[in-house]
């Protein structure tokens, strides 16, 4: 029999409740990190599915306020995911986290690929990245 190897078939190792999370005793400490990695990961997607799922309702569903109210979502943190997930459609790096790409959302598609590109390259911190593109900013505005 084939080994399940997903994050579903691990979870069935975990009791999840809305703000709790337990374990069952028999769990090995593979499964333990492995478990750990999912949810880590899970916490990084969610911000990206929250922002697709708020701009995929802008025809028909109200006006983003009100989705934002009706999903029990703060306004300002939906507006935020939705902006960066319309401006981030095609150049997404899942080796960068969310706020990487806030920093190039206003840049054109290829302008973000560059950056976002060398952010992996450098293993750039947000921080990092958003001083080099200011740091270029100002070698071309001279």
């Amino acid at each position: 029999m084939k080994k399940r190897n997903s994050a579903l078939a691990l979870f069935a190792k975990a009791s999840l409740a809305e703000n709790s999370l337990t374990l069952t005793a028999e769990i090995s400490e593979d499964d333990y990190y492995t478990i750990g990695r999912q949810l880590s990961r899970i916490g990084e997607c969610s911000q990206w599915w929250i922002g697709d799922w708020l701009n995929a309702g802008r025809d028909g569903y109200g006006d983003l306020k009100a989705r934002c109210d009706r999903a029990g979502i703060e306004y300002g943190t939906g507006r935020k995911y939705a902006s960066v997930c319309q401006g981030v459609p095609t150049v997404r790096r899942s080796t960068l986290s969310f706020g990487h790409h806030e920093v190039v959302a206003a840049m054109e598609p290829d302008e973000q690929r560059r950056w976002l590109e060398r952010a992996t390259e450098n293993d750039w911190s947000v921080g990092e990245l958003r001083g080099q593109i200011e740091q270029a900013k100002r070698t071309d505005d001279q």
